[in-house]
């Protein structure tokens, strides 16, 4: 039988039969010494699911809205200014606008001499 996504059997543990819940892998997931105990433990921890996910998404909109109450506080202290990113940004830029990557050389290095330049 199927039950809210979990495969309800029986199992026989010793002497005992034992109602069990698989979910879609095969695993067990819920065990329980009746159906009706089982099918509540199912509803119990479906429930109690939906209860953290309300909690955290409480909690998520709360920290939202604080970090907008902390982003609206500073609009009295003095603002701050973005220059310091605009001015790396223009740094790694050539005088015709094209990217200068990091790995070019500033300063012009002079050659070095290849081994048979050196012996003459």
């Amino acid at each position: 039988m199927i039950y809210k996504k979990y495969e309800l059997s029986q199992s026989l543990n010793g002497d005992r039969i034992v109602h069990i819940a698989r979910n879609a892998l095969g695993n067990v997931i819920f065990r329980a010494p009746s159906e009706q105990k089982l099918v509540k433990a199912i509803d119990d921890s479906i429930k109690e699911q939906r209860r953290l996910a309300e909690v955290s998404r409480k909690k998520k909109t709360s920290s939202k809205a604080a970090k907008l109450a902390a982003a609206a506080k500073p609009e009295t202290e003095a603002p701050k200014t973005e220059e310091p990113l605009v001015a790396q940004a223009q740094t790694r830029r050539g005088p015709d606008g094209k990217f200068i990557s990091k790995n070019q050389p500033t300063v012009e290095e002079p050659e070095k001499k290849s081994f048979w330049d050196r012996l003459s």
